[in-house]
């Protein structure tokens, strides 16, 4: 047990799942390498979603080879950045992060066209449900990854303001945070029972600072 880290508050629910299969493999040591590979099939689909959002970007025509070339390239274009290179066969949890917020913003370019060309955003389906499937997706990326907070939902939170009409602002809000509150709500009831502050070590100066003490929030806040 170590309260003093800040990382055991943290979701890291990427890291369990490397512990289940450390669990049924029953030897953490010969683990190491399926985790390796799931992180690199993940990594796959990470870029396969990539192009798909650069389909998105460019708009989808009414013949579905015609955009092969943006989603070859978006594939390509993700595995070759030197940080995937680096990241993209490791048990680590950036290839989750990137895979969800790929497929969120494809999700809200896709419902601010009207729902052209995407299953989860056809015209059928309502605002509640383009919300809930983008709570469900920008929830399960801060549980990947903590600081998907400000990097990933604040800049969706912008794209939907500016590509979904105004009329569907309020359904869609309102789905997203109560899936996403309901994705995020095992990490939170955890901190909250830990230590009386459902987000800690973040926002200790509003829902308090648990065991620690001023000097280890300091030392918290100046590293991150």
């Amino acid at each position: 047990d170590t309260p003093h880290n800040a990382y055991r508050y943290l979701p890291n629910v990427v890291e369990a799942a490397f512990f289940h299969v450390m669990a049924m493999i029953g030897d953490p040591a010969a683990a190491a390498v399926p985790c390796q590979l799931l992180v690199a099939c993940l990594a796959l689909l990470a870029a396969g979603a990539t192009g798909e959002l650069a389909v998105a970007m460019l708009g989808r025509g009414p013949d579905s080879t015609e955009r092969l070339l943006p989603r070859q390239l978006g594939f390509v274009a993700l595995l070759a950045i030197p940080w995937m290179i680096v990241v993209g066969s490791l048990a680590y949890d950036e290839t989750v992060v990137i895979l969800l917020a790929t497929t969120a913003f494809t999700v809200i370019l896709e419902q601010g066209r009207g729902g052209a060309g995407s299953s989860l955003t056809t015209p059928a389906a309502s605002n509640l449900q383009v919300g809930g499937w983008l709570g469900i997706l920008l929830g399960a990326a801060v549980l990947a990854k903590a600081s998907s907070g400000p990097l990933i939902v604040s800049p969706a939170a912008i794209a939907a303001a500016l590509l979904i009409p105004r009329r569907a602002w309020f359904p869609i809000v309102l789905a997203t945070m109560v899936a996403g509150l309901v994705i995020c709500a095992p990490w939170l009831i955890r901190n909250l029972a830990w230590t009386g502050n459902p987000t800690f070590p973040f926002g200790s100066s509003i829902f308090g600072s648990g065991d620690w003490t001023a000097e280890q929030l300091q030392q918290f806040a100046s590293g991150h």
